[in-house]
């Protein structure tokens, strides 16, 4: 499988402290962002063309460095922060703290958190949206194999 963005280009979309280390975000973390958010959204035949193998040039190209990357990168960012927030160490779960700053509270870390999970879901429909009116270019996608396609959202109860 490839990835259709590094941890570094994680960083440069969705952080705004450039100094995040990229050694951070591991390849876990951008194989669960293409499982979960992509696969899904863009039904498995397009998902593999997309993945399978090096994008080089083209509409599959351009389409993933234009509407790809960025959802893929909030998406990493709401997985890791719990991570960030809350360090898994041999010694059990510790908080980072350093000196001059404060600690975000639960509240304020979930806030971030939903941001970034809402930010992803918009820039992944705004991508799905530019498939459905490019739909010749892109002939193994098919809206009606993706979860988007076999889930309706009314009132807020989902079918």
């Amino acid at each position: 499988m490839n990835y259709l963005l590094t941890a570094a280009e994680v960083i440069s979309i969705a952080f705004n402290d450039k100094n995040y280390l990229s050694g951070k975000i591991l390849s876990s973390h951008l194989e669960i962002a293409h499982e979960a958010l992509l696969r899904p959204a863009l039904g498995d035949d397009f998902y593999a063309e997309l993945t399978d193998t090096v994008l080089t040039a083209g509409v599959n190209k351009t389409f993933a460095d234009t509407y790809l990357k960025g959802p893929l990168a909030w998406y990493v960012r709401y997985l890791i922060l719990p991570e960030i927030y809350v360090h898994v160490s041999n010694t059990g779960l510790l908080m980072a703290q350093t000196e001059g700053t404060a600690t975000a509270s639960d509240k304020q870390a979930g806030l971030v958190r939903d941001q970034a999970k809402a930010n992803a879901d918009i820039l992944m429909r705004k991508a799905l949206f530019y498939l459905e009116e490019n739909i010749d270019d892109f002939p193994t996608f098919s809206s009606n194999e993706t979860v988007n396609d076999n889930t309706k959202v009314i009132g807020g109860i989902i079918f």
